[in-house]
């Protein structure tokens, strides 16, 4: 197996307690430069707040929210901390304008006001929407139907300026465009909107930046056999705003488990496709094809139904779609989780495959954390960062542009406790090195998530 390509640092007697948002760590971490971040955190197991941070795990300042932070964006020149400010199941929310240079306060103003934004109809969902790529924020109003939430029957784009006031508030042509299933903004701003059809056509609209004109409008015909019975969602391309990837995965008419990803081109009007099924045959292919990693266990090919996308990527002309194995069974008293083996497929940029690669892994866990995998690009390398084994967890070094694997291995731990599992979503990912978060799994409350006092750090 190849020589490692990390070092590690000492550790830095900080404590850290990172808290979760509503989309997991993918939102309450933001890399303010490459060697500087700042995330929600919770301060003494009783408050909540912000703190900012270096590559060296080193504070530079802390500043604490009266209330629970569930999001955190960059909006402007500021960074803006989403508050729920309420007591017990009144909600509140605000929102909390901090200056990135100092941690200091400036503004407070309220998430969404009603009769501001004109709504009337209690039937309304908001999606906060925000590009990170561009450092946009929008806010997205789903108007619905009264019995059918997940149809669509208008929506909304609010345009605000640095204070939080409303430049523009425009509605969005999307009449007839079905049931709702994901949204978002690419790195022009351009609104894009995945619905499907009462007959299991999947849409995929953009619409402009700034009037929300519908541009191209892409359909994907799906043999969906029950609309319950399917999930799909948008990932966006890191370099290049007029690609966007759709993944699907749905039972067909025949009670086939199928899954297939789409490229879209909307500068075209066109797309390419790739089906991902991974049926007995091709299972029992890859299985006999394999060969293990130097110490590591083979894959567990017979959980491989549970095979499930994880995430997209594009990395100059290469694709990568990530899937892991994920399943839940229960007892009468708790829950367990299990993360399995990972598969990659790497493809050319018209979707053509070029490699597949297996990482080898199992972790079971009674919660939340260690459920997902982290990636990141580094020197054309794709490093995946796992949990594995009772506590462990797992570093792959990929080259993405052959799929070769330079090295799978545990990453050890100094400092941390044995029982500390390792929680991958919440990995930093600086300039010269990563940080890999262990979790205390007796302080755990509200959804807080209390990490080691030290972080590991690592040098690539």
């Amino acid at each position: 197996m190849a020589s490692r390509s990390f070092t590690r640092h000492a550790h830095v007697n900080n404590s850290v307690s990172f808290k979760a948002s509503l989309e997991g760590f993918r939102s309450s971490i933001i890399m303010l430069s490459e060697n500087e971040a700042a995330a929600i955190v919770s301060i003494g197991g009783k408050e909540h707040g912000v703190m900012k941070f270096d590559d060296k795990m080193r504070i530079i300042w802390q500043t604490t929210l009266p209330g629970e932070p569930y999001l955190l964006f960059r909006f402007y020149d500021d960074l803006l901390a989403f508050v729920d400010i309420g007591k017990r199941y009144a909600r509140e929310y605000q929102l909390f304008f901090i200056n990135p240079a100092t941690g200091n306060i400036r503004k407070q103003a309220k998430y969404y006001d009603l009769e501001k934004f004109n709504i009337t109809s209690p039937e309304t969902n908001f999606y906060p929407l925000y590009n990170k790529t561009s450092g946009e924020y929008k806010l997205c109003i789903r108007h619905f139907d009264k019995k059918e939430k997940e149809l669509t029957l208008s929506m909304n784009m609010i345009t605000f300026d640095k204070d939080y006031n409303i430049i523009a508030n425009d509605l969005v042509p999307v009449l007839n465009s079905g049931y709702f299933v994901d949204c978002g903004l690419n790195s022009n701003g351009d609104f894009v909107l995945l619905s499907m059809s009462e007959t299991g056509m999947l849409t995929a609209q953009a619409f402009g930046a700034k009037t929300w004109i519908p541009k191209t409008k892409i359909s994907l015909d799906l043999p969906i056999k029950d609309k319950s019975r399917y999930r799909a969602g948008l990932r966006f391309s890191s370099h290049t705003a007029e690609n966007v990837f759709v993944f699907a995965e749905y039972t067909n008419k025949d009670k086939e488990a199928l899954s297939t990803v789409f490229k879209l081109n909307f500068t075209r009007g066109t797309y390419a496709s790739r089906e991902m099924g991974l049926d007995k045959k091709a299972v029992k292919e890859i299985s006999g094809n394999y060969r293990p990693e130097k110490g590591m266990k083979r894959p567990d090919f017979g959980s491989w139904d549970n095979m499930r996308f994880a995430d997209i990527i594009d990395h100059g002309d290469r694709i990568v779609i990530f899937r892991e194995v994920l399943s839940a069974y229960g007892s009468q008293t708790r829950t367990y989780t299990t993360t399995g083996d990972a598969f990659l497929s790497i493809m050319d940029k018209d979707m053509k495959p070029v490699a597949d690669a297996v990482i080898p892994k199992k972790f079971v866990t009674t919660s939340a954390e260690g459920i997902s995998s982290a990636l990141h690009v580094h020197n054309n390398n794709l490093l995946v960062i796992s949990g594995n084994g009772d506590r462990d967890g797992l570093l792959a070094n990929i080259d993405i542009q052959t799929g070769r694997i330079n090295k799978i291995e545990t990453l050890e731990k100094q400092s941390i406790r044995s029982k500390y599992p390792c929680e991958p979503r919440a990995t930093l990912w600086f300039k010269n090195g990563f940080a890999v978060p262990y979790i205390d799994p007796d302080v755990k409350i509200s959804g807080v998530y209390r990490l080691q006092t030290n972080l590991q750090l690592y040098n690539y």
